[in-house]
């Protein structure tokens, strides 16, 4: 007999055969044991992953001879066990949908299917690509798929399943199958690898499954691209050079230099890994699977189940991702994630690449924005009322450091500046509400005007609005008295007034931007701000 390739000689022959699709032929098994069989199922999924295998498995149990009626696993060895298997059966018929496409095909696949099988229980239609039909077949095939003969059976296969017509798709048992996992797939290549004589190791499997795709097919036809490349034993280094990937010894002489902050270093291995021939493109999609890895392991521990990597590979990665922080590997991973367009469709790739690894190493150390916002929230807390944890400001004149008796020696609260007076330490008063974490009230307060009367906060909103009803609330009169008390140091009551728009002012857009302006350029916490980045306010943007 001539020479059958692997994927062809170990092609599963019952459903106990098949790996990664439990879900599939454990269900079909149990509607055969219950006789709940349908009379079309269409298999979906990607290439090499069980369809057309299952297709006829499933048709072996149907129509097997050692029982007088289906059974939930072929025996392999009858008559129509065999002939099913070598593709000579009368009743079993697999057809092509991509070389049968039209509305004639389907015609003549509905008269043959009036006439009773040739031996079998069931007549058996195994339809491959079937999104391949036109619609006028899949017309002519809509009226015996909706009511066929007892005796008659479709299977239908494909890898595009939108494609088919809902009407077919409703009339169907649908399976969806999933790619097979990478530990499945190992685990199956070192089976054949045993029964073949071949010797190959566990990591160079592991490079093979990460290259199929999940399709158990391909993983099979690189097991016998390798043998035949690299010879037996197969050599991990051999085996790399036939799937073209990157000696991992490349790759972490330009991440070592990566997470050090050392951009000369860095960019030094790139050039030497592309004078060596390395595209620049395949260093990309190869540094980003080690990015990737080195994020999960920083992440989740030894994440053995998600990063396919030899033992040794593994325990190198997750040192290299100890010595930078989660936050700054998840920075570095969402700009080499982003740069892919620019790199892909780059004239220059090389240089590309040179870019946006001296980008992560130049943002590996900025803040984040949200550490910054967080940091301008502790300012106006520790600068109006001394929130633990917040830490201090000065103004660039002032000393680095106080003496600690001096520290203590400061009020909580330090008053406002002498020229605002009172009403400049009641516009603090929104700060201290904020700081509290009392927002609610917050949103009502920034709509008036605060003014310190005695033992008095007058709070003054514009009439008829619902910030005063709100202010008014007993929940908020007695939550903002104890905050009042807590901020002036002695008991203060919040009085809540309403006034009257002027029209005048009210109707004019102009006047109303012009207040709002001002209102925002004189916020303490702006000025604050603008003071401690000795910044300054370039353009103020209103809803006005």
């Amino acid at each position: 007999m001539s020479y059958q390739v692997l994927a062809r000689k170990c092609r599963p022959q019952t459903f106990a055969d098949v790996v990664g699709q439990e879900h599939v032929t454990r269900t079909l098994s149990n509607a055969i044991s219950a006789g709940r069989i349908a009379h079309a199922y269409l298999f979906a999924g990607e290439r090499g992953v069980g369809k057309t295998s299952i297709a006829r498995i499933l048709a072996k149990a149907l129509n097997c001879r050692s029982a007088s009626g289906p059974v939930p696993e072929p025996c392999g060895r009858c008559d129509s066990c065999t002939e099913i298997t070598q593709g000579t059966s009368m009743d079993v018929h697999e057809i092509d949908g991509a070389s049968n496409t039209g509305v004639d095909d389907v015609r003549v696949l509905r008269e043959n299917a009036r006439y009773m099988p040739v031996r079998d229980r069931y007549k058996i239609y195994i339809i491959d690509e079937v999104h391949m039909l036109s619609k006028n077949a899949f017309n002519a095939l809509l009226k015996i798929l909706e009511e066929p003969p007892g005796h008659v059976l479709f299977m239908f296969a494909t890898t595009e399943p939108r494609d088919i017509p809902d009407t077919i798709l409703s009339r169907c048992i649908r399976f969806d199958f999933r790619r097979i996992a990478a530990q499945a797939i190992i685990s199956h290549l070192e089976t054949i690898a045993a029964a073949e004589g071949d010797q190959i190791s566990r990591a160079a499997l592991s490079l093979i499954a990460r290259e199929s795709g999940g399709s158990m097919r391909d993983a099979q036809t690189l097991l016998e691209r390798a043998i035949a490349y690299c010879g037996n034993p197969v050599q991990d280094q051999d085996l790399r050079e036939m799937l073209g990937h990157i000696d991992r010894g490349l790759l972490y002489a330009v991440l070592e230099p990566l997470v050090a902050g050392d951009a000369p270093g860095c960019i030094a291995a790139l050039a030497a890994g592309c004078d060596h021939g390395v595209d620049p493109q395949q260093y990309y999609f190869s540094l980003l699977d080690m990015l990737r890895d080195m994020l999960l392991l920083r992440r989740a521990g030894s994440m053995e189940k998600v990063v396919d990597a030899a033992e040794d590979d593994r325990e190198r990665l997750q040192a290299l991702a100890g010595r930078i922080s989660a936050e700054e590997l998840l920075r570095c991973f969402r700009i080499f994630f982003s740069a892919e367009q620019d790199i892909m469709r780059s004239s220059c790739p090389r240089i590309a690449l040179e870019l946006c690894l001296l980008e992560m190493i130049t943002l590996k150390q900025a803040v984040p924005l949200e550490d910054l916002a967080e940091r301008v929230r502790e300012l106006a807390a520790g600068t109006h009322h001394g929130a633990a944890g917040a830490f201090p400001v000065r103004a660039s004149h002032e000393p680095a450091a106080r003496p600690r008796a001096a520290q203590q020696e400061q009020p909580a609260c330090p008053p406002a500046p002498s020229s605002a007076g009172a009403h400049g330490k009641a516009a603090y008063f929104i700060d201290f509400v904020r700081s509290r974490k009392y927002l609610a009230a917050v949103a009502h307060l920034e709509q008036g005007a605060l003014e310190l009367d005695g033992e008095s906060l007058r709070v003054t909103v514009p009439q008829q609005s619902f910030h005063a009803e709100w202010l008014r609330s007993a929940e908020a009169q007695t939550r903002l008295n104890e905050l009042a008390a807590e901020f002036f140091g002695r008991p203060v009551r919040i009085e809540v007034a309403e006034t009257v728009k002027q029209k005048s002012a009210q109707d004019d857009p102009s006047a109303r931007r012009r207040a709002a302006e001002n209102t925002a350029l004189h916020n303490p916490l702006v000025q604050r701000v603008v003071e401690t980045f000795q910044g300054k306010v370039v353009e103020v943007k209103t809803d006005i």
